[in-house]
């Protein structure tokens, strides 16, 4: 699944589960305006700015189909904008990448997980693929060869490819690959590979599951040779006081009974229902 279907989704499922954040406060209030839900920028580090609005904009539409009541989407930012905003009250909701939530709350310890929104695999991991016939052993062999990040990947193999690169002194990925390049999905870089058209391929666990369905010919020329430690699913989080305990079980017991189209829609970005804490 690219990212722009995996975010948008997830922007769906976020207003989904957000319907009764509202009214969640210790003291009830009688404010009219609309939910305001943020997406961290990362989501959309493939998506051209100008197409980020209209690739949300819709969703305010399911947010009053799903629950009865208006949402806004702001605007995507970085993570710790989105914690400095949520903080200060400035949006209800918010949904991190998993390791984002974890620098954000380490600054803003206000900050609480209500959902952790899975894709297929809890745990996400990213592999470094060589062809089986290579002599590559890792990242420390490929200074000055060509390797490919295929765009609308998550943003943990970003992370991953950034911090194996510092590992070997070099603090720019482009300088540090010859070159490195970006196939259009990440089972375009595997056939590029499998092709020896390039010598490495970084992807995650979920888009190598899906290419070993789909392609297990091609795949079986391919092996891993080095990989990242676990990373931790995306997260709505909210600011630890404004939903009441009472108010977040009542919101998890919602979930259990929402319409079927929500679940539906949920399996579909998901494979899955979204986890609760």
């Amino acid at each position: 699944m690219s990212l722009i279907k995996t975010g948008i989704s997830i922007l769906a499922m976020v207003f989904i589960v957000s319907g009764t954040a509202r009214g969640a406060d210790k003291e009830p209030k009688t404010d009219p305006s609309p939910i305001r839900i943020a997406v961290v920028d990362t989501f959309f580090r493939d998506i051209p700015e100008p197409l980020v609005r209209p690739v949300i904009e819709p969703f305010r539409l399911l947010m009053v189909s799903q629950t009865g009541m208006d949402g806004e989407v702001v605007l995507p930012k970085e993570a710790m904008q989105l914690a400095l905003d949520l903080s200060e009250e400035k949006i209800h909701v918010a949904l991190f990448h998993g390791f984002e939530y974890a620098w954000a709350k380490q600054k803003y310890p206000d900050l609480q997980p209500l959902m952790i929104a899975v894709h297929q695999q809890r745990q996400l991991q990213v592999f470094l693929m060589v062809r089986k016939d290579s002599s590559i052993r890792g990242i420390a062999d490929l200074q000055g060869k060509s390797a490919a990040l295929p765009c609308f990947c998550q943003e943990h193999c970003w992370i991953y490819m950034e911090r194996a690169c510092r590992d070997a002194n070099q603090a720019d990925p482009k300088n540090y690959f010859s070159p490195l390049t970006h196939p259009a999905n990440a089972e375009v870089g595997l056939d590029e590979l499998a092709d020896g058209t390039v010598q490495a391929v970084i992807v995650d666990n979920v888009a190598l599951d899906a290419y070993k369905e789909r392609k297990p010919a091609r795949f079986a020329k391919l092996k891993s040779v080095q990989k990242s430690e676990d990373f931790p699913s995306a997260v709505i989080a909210y600011r630890g006081g404004t939903l009441t305990p009472a108010t977040v079980s009542d919101r998890r017991s919602k979930d259990r009974s929402r319409p079927a189209a929500a679940h539906a829609l949920e399996a579909e970005l998901f494979g899955a229902p979204a986890e609760q804490f």
